[in-house]
């Protein structure tokens, strides 16, 4: 992924794990507490024990969400990149957006999500053939994204994988406003994950002044 030229007029870095940890089809439609093992007779899979894994934590609610600055721009597209870490029941909600003004234009989002272990080699037919690897499809790679407008809880978008990579785009004046992310799976998750964000303009004429 070739990084933008960056604009003062966009937030500061990229945030990261304390700890050190592109576009794969999805079927996209438009808190957490310490997990407990499951009872070992029942034959289903136990789910892990979990500790707040990564810097934004608590956010396990819509109010609690983590304020995502924007971290990269040139003069019409702004991005964000977030290294989260997603385990049990555990539900990651993030707010960005911030200080975006309103466009004169409409807006294309794109937002691209990829769990720890997996490639985005071989998810387009212009990729050679045979690379990889691709996670299975299995319940502990699965992962789920939504996008709300944050000022009315409206459901934007939606999309869910059961083998680690979902992209997402969607063109809507919306996406010019603040919007939240909610990131979760089933409770046997336990994982590292990317997310990266664009906002771009449709015409490339507007500054996107993040």
């Amino acid at each position: 992924l070739a990084l933008l030229a960056f604009s003062p007029a966009c937030g500061p870095g990229r945030t990261t794990l304390d700890d050190e940890g592109q576009a794969g089809e999805s079927d996209a439609v438009g808190g957490s507490e310490e997990s407990t093992a499951g009872d070992s007779d029942s034959g289903e899979t136990a789910a892990p024990a979990c500790v707040d894994a990564d810097v934004f934590e608590d956010n396990d609610l819509p109010e609690l969400a983590a304020e995502v600055p924007w971290f990269d721009a040139s003069v019409d597209i702004c991005r964000v990149e977030i290294e989260g870490h997603l385990c049990g029941d555990d539900v990651d909600w993030y707010r960005v957006g911030l200080g975006t003004p309103e466009f004169t234009d409409i807006y294309l989002l794109d937002l691209d999500v990829i769990i720890e272990g997996n490639e985005w080699c071989g998810a387009t037919e212009s990729d050679p053939p045979g690379c990889g690897p691709w996670l299975p499809e299995q319940p502990e790679h699965t992962v789920r994204v939504r996008v709300y407008e944050a000022a009315t809880m409206t459901l934007l978008l939606e999309s869910e994988s059961t083998y680690g990579r979902i992209k997402m785009k969607a063109t809507d004046d919306a996406y010019a406003g603040e919007l939240l992310l909610a990131v979760d799976g089933p409770a046997v998750v336990d994982y590292d994950y990317h997310l990266y964000l664009w906002l771009k303009g449709t015409d490339g004429e507007d500054e996107c002044e993040c």
